[in-house]
């Protein structure tokens, strides 16, 4: 995951074209996190916003995960 360094934050989402370095992850989650995150996908989508994949969705929360661990 890329690193602005002015913020010193993670990007989960750089643009499309920029994510030729990520690598390919399976995970197995149980069926109340699923749901909540289709929930949060599908207000995203009808919301007309960006990044409306579950991975992205994942890649977003790990990073807030990682920063408060910080």
């Amino acid at each position: 995951m890329r690193m602005d360094k002015k913020a010193k934050t993670l990007i989960p989402n750089p643009e499309r074209g920029n994510r030729g370095d990520f690598e390919r992850l399976t995970i197995t989650m149980p069926p109340d996190m699923v749901e909540a995150l289709e929930l949060i996908r599908r207000q995203r989508k009808r919301a007309k916003e960006k990044n409306t994949d579950l991975s992205s969705l994942i890649r977003e929360a790990v990073a807030l995960w990682l920063e408060k661990k910080n």
